[in-house]
């Protein structure tokens, strides 16, 4: 019972925060519109997964072999984030 209030009480401070982020991106979004300055379209997660594998798509090997080699480099050099 006490692991499932927790749970529940983790989810509302999470929606709570996700308003809170939506809330602001408006603020700054209206504050663009006003200078006149363009304003970022928030995209949903899947959306930007989407788009990511796309961009893969459209490298080619050579390109996609460097940003592996690039990102085995930084792993060794820094850690693993694991």
């Amino acid at each position: 019972m006490h692991g499932s209030k927790l749970t529940v009480m983790i989810q509302e401070i999470q929606e709570e925060m996700r308003e809170m982020k939506d809330s602001a991106y408006k603020e700054v979004d209206a504050s663009h519109m006003k200078r006149g300055k363009k304003v970022k379209k928030i995209e949903s997660r899947e959306e930007r997964k989407g788009k990511a594998a796309e961009r893969l798509r459209k490298m080619s090997i050579k390109e996609r072999c460097l940003m592996m080699e690039k990102a085995i480099y930084v792993e060794r050099t820094i850690g693993s984030p694991n």
